[in-house]
């Protein structure tokens, strides 16, 4: 576990805060139609089921393709890095011709068996050109816990702080939306292997998924909104619907949605 924690917790747990920050935030300083509302509802609890995945991905192996001891092609950033001592430099191409940012970074071990991490990354180039982070992380043989703050430049700053310890965990996002309004998911899971995300934008609506062991689920969405309450509910594959206060609803498979 401590290995898959070192290498995981980048991709993993940067993902919750680049996919909760994609599509729609409920926010409006406009009324918006019946089906633009909707719309946006469905965006947004999207990005709430992205942002659980985001979190259960932070214990994984890592997204990494090596071709080399020191060079490799980061599958989530899509650009080559090349890995020297304290430092991995990335390029938009095999030969490392064309820079595009730089990750710096030290190791702390103790006697204790506490190991600690600090990085400062930027993206220079590529899908995510213009990415700074900072980042914390502390890993004990059956817990860890991390902080983050950067800039990503789809919406802006951005900070998360998260700890689990023997399955049972917290992970809160905060940043800023398209349209200014600030924006927080919490990730909680349980050891029983039950989780919950809450989501709010302090404006239209917020929502409440909770998931069972099995990867099924029902939610709820509220707010002062004619089409609230909705119902929310999923099969452990990820298929199911949301049912909105005029009866109508809107089905989804495998977590992805398509615009109404």
């Amino acid at each position: 576990m401590l290995t898959q924690l070192k290498s995981g917790l980048f991709g993993g747990t940067i993902a919750l805060l680049l996919l909760a920050g994609c599509g729609g935030s409920g926010a409006s300083s406009t009324p918006l139609s019946s089906s633009a509302f909707k719309t946006s509802v469905m965006s947004s609890i999207e990005q709430g089921f992205q942002a659980k995945l985001g979190t259960d991905a932070a214990g994984s192996s890592g997204r990494q393709s090596r071709v080399s001891e020191n060079v490799y092609f980061d599958d989530y950033y899509e650009l080559w890095a090349e890995q020297g001592e304290g430092m991995v430099n990335y390029f938009v191409d095999e030969a490392l011709s064309q820079p595009a940012g730089k990750q710096t970074y030290s190791f702390e071990n103790s006697t204790a068996g506490i190991f600690k991490k600090s990085s400062s990354l930027e993206i220079t180039a590529g899908k995510f050109k213009g990415l700074t982070q900072l980042l914390e992380i502390e890993v004990e043989a059956e817990s860890y816990k991390f902080s983050y703050s950067g800039n990503n430049p789809d919406t802006g700053e951005y900070s998360a702080i998260g700890s689990y310890k023997n399955g049972t965990g917290q992970t809160d996002v905060k940043y800023k939306d398209e349209n200014g309004a600030n924006r927080t998911y919490r990730v909680v899971s349980n050891p029983d292997g039950t989780s919950r995300v809450e989501f709010n934008t302090g404006l239209n609506f917020v929502y409440t998924l909770n998931y069972a062991a099995d990867g099924s689920g029902s939610g709820a969405v509220t707010g002062s909104n004619d089409l609230l309450p909705a119902t929310i509910t999923w099969n452990s594959s990820g298929d199911g619907q949301v049912t909105f206060a005029d009866s109508t609803s809107v089905s989804f498979t495998d977590f992805n949605f398509v615009q109404i």
